[in-house]
């Protein structure tokens, strides 16, 4: 996908492309280093056991999430289901 008109050049296409993922490769870094950084909250170890738990929770829920969401596609869970559908096949 270009994110330049069609009308432009190939090569003012792929320059833009380019520039494009350069900027956007550079947020995400910015972004990723912004939110390494811990935030500076003096909790008590009754609560950090809290959030700790809570956050275990969390991820286990997700991951039952995702494993019910596999069962229930079944083979459609692939990485490319659409191949395998026959609606795109000539019928006559």
């Amino acid at each position: 996908m270009s994110l330049v008109p069609d009308s432009s050049s190939p090569g003012r296409k792929l320059r833009a492309n380019l520039l494009m993922a350069i900027i956007g490769l550079g947020l995400a870094a910015l972004l990723a280093v912004l939110l390494w950084i811990p935030f500076p909250l003096d909790l008590t170890p009754q609560v950090e056991v809290a959030l700790d738990i809570s956050a275990l929770l969390l991820f286990a829920v997700g991951i039952g999430l995702t494993l019910w969401a596999r069962r229930a596609l079944g083979a459609m869970w692939g990485e490319a289901p659409a191949v395998r559908l026959s609606c795109f096949q000539n019928t006559a």
